[in-house]
């Protein structure tokens, strides 16, 4: 008999910054949870207060109904047969229950009150958690430049050594021109690879990778492992 082994993928470690990031976006999570819990507390309760007044009515518009009957038997004369009255039960178990709902009523109100308390108080809490997600989303940026600094501390550092061996070539040849010896053509050629000066972006490639780093704090809004798009 074959055995098949589980293969249990662990998810990847997060740095310190996205581990924040991730802790700050199950926190608003969690508030956004509780805000929807009490909210629907509220509505409940709320319909219970509500229940009275819709019971008087319904009580009162049947009663209505009754008074118009008596009134048409009182004027029809003494011998006319008492009249019935249709609703007499629903009032009576309307009645009932309207009592049962006033009973509720001040008890409803002192919980609705505390429950406006707790929503006060949680949506609160998910709009600070909304500012911890962007705060702990800047740091996130921030290591990810700090990754970018740490590879072009090692790009310059090459780029400074070639850039050397460059210029010694060129002072080489200045010492065979001074020698009299024809080397101005390699001796220009080495000139001209030589660059200028530091390397700065165009203006309109600054926009573009200002708006990448833009939409990587977006992603982050919501996306714990959203990584910087690489320019080109």
């Amino acid at each position: 008999m074959s055995k098949h082994l589980a293969v249990v993928t662990k998810a990847p470690e997060l740095s310190p910054a996205r581990q924040r990031l991730a802790d700050a976006i199950a926190r608003r999570q969690a508030c956004n949870e509780a805000v929807e819990q009490v909210a629907c507390q509220h509505q409940r309760i709320e319909a219970k207060i509500a229940a009275g007044p819709a019971l008087r009515a319904k009580i009162d518009a049947l009663q209505a109904e009754h008074t118009a009957l008596i009134e048409k038997w009182m004027l029809a004369g003494e011998d006319t047969r008492h009249p019935a009255l249709p609703h007499a039960v629903e009032i009576a178990e309307l009645v009932a229950e309207l009592e049962r709902a006033v009973s509720l009523e001040n008890g409803a109100k002192a919980a609705l009150a505390r429950l406006n308390e707790q929503l006060t108080g949680h949506q609160r809490d998910a709009a600070n958690a909304i500012e911890g997600i962007k705060s702990a989303a800047d740091a996130v940026l921030v290591e990810t430049a700090a990754a970018m600094a740490k590879e072009l501390e090692t790009v310059e550092l090459r780029a400074g050594l070639l850039r050397g061996q460059l210029m010694a070539l060129r002072r080489h040849f200045e010492l065979e021109q001074m020698r009299h010896r024809p080397v101005a053509e390699p001796a220009g050629a080495v000139a001209r690879m030589i660059p200028r000066g530091p390397y700065e972006m165009a203006p309109q490639s600054i926009e573009v990778a200002t708006n990448k780093w833009s939409d990587l704090a977006s992603q982050l809004f919501t996306n714990v492992t959203a990584e910087m798009e690489q320019t080109r």
